[in-house]
């Protein structure tokens, strides 16, 4: 079963059955916003929760300082470790073992039995997320919330999941300039084109199945023979074609762009979706410069913003000039405040 939501930028009615929620920086009010969208979706049926990182703490394990607690209704399902299940005995119907460790353990699929705190073991790669999110499923899961850790991009992964919710805290930079800065950054990727085109597009699913580059010239596809773009050779003559676009399967870097700047072609380069992508902003703005272009084969769908504009370091930033600007820089996705919204019952009703 999937869930019927209203996409804010269309205006359109799309079926998602599975969400991530990142965070740009550690202590952004992540956790915060599970805890809403959890609580406003009582009519969203059985919900499974898990994470990509160590979530649900009583303290954080870096600072020591105490931060909110993941808080599941009953009859939700989990993916978390034994240790966890065993020190809540009664509180947990265990279902089966994912055969996934994390660091906390043995990963399984629990129901609970009962509305409490519950802390995620956090899946070690895309593979065993998606592994537990299908075990989640199987026992009845209708709605999946993926809990990402702050240092990583892959649960925003269209691949993974079916939209993403970004949550924004002033614990990104002490500098409200250096903020929107960063946010403007992940704005721009999050806004990078489709392929349109249908022999680009057969490039990027021939380079994800054959893990091999592609290239399309005068409308034909061209298997390269290598894998990727980190050890091609700068004079060897496959940069000498006029490339219409080129299309890779793995990581995205800086030095792969700055072959092209060096060579001076301009070229449309294909990722398999902004995951892919470990390029600085000085770099990216001059291979655009040059005439070159990044597409991606699936975008991020990315349902509401989250603010936060207040840090566990004891800073702040103006609730309302945080809200707003941000805001321009992702219109027309809505923007929630964390802090000042999540009491307002409700709030999040539209995107569960």
């Amino acid at each position: 079963m999937s869930i019927r939501l209203k996409e804010p930028a269309m205006g359109l009615k799309i079926d998602i059955s599975s969400l991530s929620v990142i965070g740009l920086s550690k202590n952004a009010g992540k956790t915060t916003v599970l805890n809403a969208l959890i609580r406003d979706a009582p009519k969203a049926g059985v919900l499974g929760i898990l994470s990509m990182g160590v979530d649900g703490e009583k303290h954080d394990a870096i600072s020591g300082r105490e931060k909110p607690l993941i808080r599941v209704r009953e009859n939700m399902l989990v993916a978390t470790s034994a240790h966890w299940l065993n020190r809540q005995p009664g509180h947990w119907e265990v279902i089966q073992s994912c055969g996934i460790q994390s660091v906390m353990g043995e990963v399984f699929i629990a129901r609970a039995k009962r509305e409490g705190p519950v802390l995620l073991a956090g899946l070690p790669s895309k593979s065993g997320a998606e592994r537990a999110m299908e075990f989640l499923r199987q026992a009845g899961a209708q709605k999946i919330l993926l809990d990402g850790a702050y240092d990583r991009r892959s649960p925003s992964s269209p691949q993974l999941t079916d939209a993403t919710i970004l949550v924004i805290g002033a614990s990104l930079d002490p500098n409200f300039a250096e903020v929107l800065r960063k946010a403007g950054e992940w704005s721009r990727l999050l806004r990078l084109k489709a392929c349109s085109h249908f022999p680009e597009q057969k490039a990027g699913a021939l380079a994800l199945e054959k893990k091999r580059v592609v290239g399309v010239l005068r409308n034909r596809i061209e298997l390269l023979p290598f894998t990727g773009l980190f050890s091609v050779r700068e004079d060897g003559e496959w940069l000498q074609k006029e490339w219409q676009a080129l299309a890779i399967s793995g990581a995205l870097t800086d030095r792969m762009l700055q072959t092209f700047l060096r060579s001076r072609r301009a070229v449309r380069i294909i990722v398999p979706d902004i995951t892919h992508l470990f390029v600085s902003m000085p770099v990216l703005r001059r291979f655009y410069k040059q005439g070159g272009e990044i597409r991606v084969l699936k975008p991020i769908r990315l349902l509401q913003v989250a603010v936060n504009p207040e840090s566990p370091d004891g800073y702040s930033f103006p609730p309302g000039e945080m809200k707003e600007k941000i805001g321009r820089l992702f219109f027309p996705v809505p923007v929630v405040d964390v802090m000042r919204d999540r009491h307002e019952q409700g709030v999040w009703c539209d995107v569960l």
